[in-house]
């Protein structure tokens, strides 16, 4: 069967609910991520979420962005510069947070700051110049980026703990590699590049264990593929890409799909129904929890729209829900137009999912989903 065909009958059993088991849809209560004080300038935001329904991120105060946690609805700023030039932000169920920061006196700084308030300066592998932070585990294994070094991109992923760096290596004939990130037994995931420039078709998607990297398996007809993370069951999500087609009475398949690999197996996941007018269809996965459940942004095009259209997601019990039609109020009452998701950025072990919300398209806002008991 071939690709276009399976995924015919995939939008099919996505619509319709054959081939997939039917369970009733989840419900979410929603509430704000203070990102702005009353007297900001600024537009803050929220980068991260642990177990505990945590968030870390920047909160703007007059015209700055300072890092912050945000926790059973306390605001807490972390140790930084007076100008509140921080960055970078990620955090683990431990309370530990990485954050870059950056002034005109101290320069650029890459920290763990531990939940007791410590702080531990992150360095770049010898004889680089600068480093980009990408992750955090609860081992306090850091993720990163080396900046500067001998690699044609200038760029060396790595993973850092108690003061060693250590590279990750490229797959054979690569201009450069991207990790994105990293799980609890020091899995890292992210993809390699054959080129430079951001180009589907010279990208696979890698994952690096006990000190080796391994191409996960391109789908059939797909062009390309990028890593986005991996659980500590081993699970692994990524998206293929493909090449835009369909012929004439053919509906145009999607030209990204996102897919689940555990020790060989590889299972798609499904997408959101499409539209006869809709083409350039996405569905990106971006983060997935102990439990397979996954979160990302389904994107598309439409004929008679301008711009992109984004709709936050998530995948649990074999299914796909468009997260902005699950929302409900404090009573329980469905509410799916009061809120514009457009990201699902995060979700926990507790299916609890970080999203962003556009309802006003020049200021984002950020919202926990936390699931309702049916």
């Amino acid at each position: 069967m071939s690709y276009r065909k399976s995924f015919v009958m995939l939008a099919l059993s996505a619509i319709c609910g054959h081939g997939y088991a039917q369970t009733e849809a989840p419900r979410y209560r929603f509430e704000r991520v203070p990102t702005e004080s009353p007297t900001a300038v600024a537009t803050g935001d929220a980068s991260d979420l642990n177990d505990a329904g945590a968030v870390v991120g920047r909160r703007a105060i007059d015209s700055d962005l300072f890092a912050f946690k945000w926790h059973d609805g306390n605001v807490k700023l972390l140790p930084q510069d007076t100008e509140g030039n921080a960055a970078q932000l990620h955090l683990n169920d431990r309370f530990d947070v990485i954050m870059s920061v950056s002034s005109e006196a101290t320069g650029e700084r890459n920290l763990l700051v531990l939940s007791d308030g410590r702080t531990v300066q992150i360095n770049p592998l010898p004889g680089d110049s600068d480093l980009d932070l990408i992750s955090l585990n609860n081992r306090r294994q850091v993720l990163a980026s080396s900046v500067g070094g001998a690699s044609p991109s200038g760029r060396q992923p790595m993973i850092w703990h108690r003061g060693r760096a250590t590279p990750l290596d490229a797959l054979p004939d690569s201009y450069s590699v991207t990790a994105l990130n990293l799980n609890d037994r020091g899995v890292a995931i992210g993809y390699s590049s054959r080129a430079p420039g951001e180009i589907n078709a010279d990208q696979r998607a890698v994952l690096w264990e006990a000190g080796s990297v391994m191409e996960l398996p391109l789908p059939d007809e797909a062009i390309g593929s990028r890593g986005r993370d991996v659980n500590n069951r081993g699970q692994a999500i990524f998206t293929a890409h493909f090449e835009q087609g369909g012929g004439q009475g053919e509906p145009l398949h999607p030209t990204a799909v996102s897919y689940v690999w555990r020790q060989g197996h590889l299972q798609a996941l499904p997408l959101l129904p499409i539209g006869q007018d809709d083409f350039n269809f996405q569905g990106i996965a971006a983060d997935i929890n102990n439990h397979g459940q996954a979160a990302g942004t389904t994107a598309n095009r439409n004929f008679f729209e301008e711009g992109t259209i984004l709709r936050a997601t998530v995948w649990r019990d074999n299914a796909v829900y468009e997260l902005q039609q699950l929302l409900v109020d404090e009573n329980g009452a469905p509410t799916p137009n009061l809120l514009r998701l457009t990201r699902a950025l995060a979700i926990n072990d507790f299916g609890q999912i970080l999203v962003e919300e556009r309802s006003d398209l020049s200021h984002p806002a950020y919202f926990v989903l936390t699931p309702v008991a049916q």
